[in-house]
């Protein structure tokens, strides 16, 4: 799965046509509530602001010069480009990057298991090569990234509820690496889902998207 985090081209492992297709057939209410969307990243709960940035290599110093403060975080990645993505959901607030930095290795050190073992294993790819989760080709009208998740492109013999959440967190990396100022709007169609995904919908799954999603 190494090949979907490196690189900053498009999504090529999303097949665009067919999630189009069945988001548009199932869900054309959705779509028009979608478009008319502030522009907010419903993962960081972050709107845009047209105000100046302040110095983009300043607000990294800062940044950086917190990370001593958190011995118990493992934070494997301290260059510039990375430290940037977190500034710039954050709108350059250095407090507040340095908040969502932490919670995204946290939670990375927590939920060790999957990100060693299901990420990287054969239920996530088929989650994201049958469209279960994709990203639309075209951006909001707000210049979002939509992120589409569709239960009935699950095929549960080949998928369970977690190899689900982890094709989203792949997906989620690989748009920030891509860069996403405007942020990213998540729609989830759960209509016709299989039995057996369903039946994995408990509190402490619950619990372990909501923790990643934070």
């Amino acid at each position: 799965m190494q090949e979907l985090l490196e690189g900053g081209g498009d999504l090529a492992w999303v097949p665009p046509s067919q999630v189009l297709n069945s988001f548009c057939t199932s869900t054309s209410t959705s779509t028009d509530a979608m478009r008319s969307t502030a522009s907010i990243n419903s993962f960081t709960n972050t709107t845009t602001s047209a105000r100046p940035h302040p110095d983009p290599a300043h607000c990294v110093q800062q940044l950086r010069a917190l990370l001593p403060s958190r011995p118990d975080i493992g934070f494997l990645r301290t260059d510039s480009d990375f430290l940037l993505r977190f500034l710039k959901v954050r709108n350059f607030q250095v407090a507040a990057a340095f908040q969502l930095l932490c919670g995204y290795y946290g939670y990375r050190q927590r939920e060790r298991d999957l990100f060693k073992t299901t990420l990287g294993g054969a239920g996530v790819r088929a989650c994201l090569q049958d469209g279960g989760v994709g990203v639309l080709p075209e951006r909001d009208s707000s210049g979002s990234s939509v992120l589409v998740i569709l239960a009935s492109n699950c095929d549960p013999t080949k998928c369970g509820l977690l190899d689900v959440w982890g094709a989203v967190l792949l997906s989620l990396e690989k748009l920030s690496a891509r860069g996403e100022e405007a942020g990213v709007v998540c729609v989830v169609d759960w209509s016709e889902c299989p039995a057996k995904l369903n039946s994995e919908l408990t509190h402490k799954s619950l619990r372990l998207v909501l923790d990643g999603t934070q």
